[in-house]
């Protein structure tokens, strides 16, 4: 997918809390949300990876958003040549899971050229499990790219090639207590 992304992390980073249309709450005050709201919490990292053993954390930010049963919470992040949407819904299966429907829209622009992809995740979790999602993808073994949580980077072996960079989103969801 996008393997060498280090043209656009010149630029200031930006989360934002009120995400884009669509994913607002219905409700206006936290207080008059029913009971069975979620707390969704999102770590969301820059990191770069130069070799399988040095990575290193380039940008971080942590939030946390309240939100109910299907209610999407969204983060913007802007770049120089890059603007990525990732959105996150959460759904109450049972008592002990929640389905996370993870979407990452990325839209850049390389040599004169605009570029689209996206990514969708759907994971089951328990309630408090962490999981990571990958709006870029991210390179496995052999090559692909892939939106799943459980790939490894697979960085050039060229002494001289540029470092690999992903941005990860950690996701946490916890049901209010009650």
């Amino acid at each position: 997918m996008i393997r060498h992304i280090s043209w656009f992390f010149i630029v200031l980073f930006s989360l934002i809390p009120e995400g884009y249309p669509g994913s607002r709450p219905i409700l206006g005050a936290q207080e008059s949300l029913p009971t069975g709201r979620l707390t969704v919490r999102l770590n969301t990292r820059v990191i770069q990876i130069e070799n399988f053993d040095q990575v290193r954390e380039i940008w971080a930010r942590e939030s946390e958003k309240i939100t109910l049963s299907g209610q999407a919470v969204s983060i913007k992040l802007t770049g120089r040549n890059i603007v990525i949407f990732t959105r996150i819904t959460p759904y109450y299966r049972d008592s002990n899971t929640i389905l996370i429907i993870a979407q990452g829209e990325v839209f850049y622009s390389f040599q004169e050229e605009i570029n689209y992809s996206t990514t969708l995740k759907t994971l089951s979790v328990s309630p408090g499990e962490s999981v990571l999602f990958f709006p870029l993808g991210r390179e496995t073994p052999g090559g692909s790219s892939s939106g799943d949580a459980g790939g490894s980077a697979s960085p050039s072996s060229s002494p001289a090639a540029e470092p690999d960079y992903y941005i990860e989103v950690e996701i946490l969801i916890l049901p209010e207590a009650g």
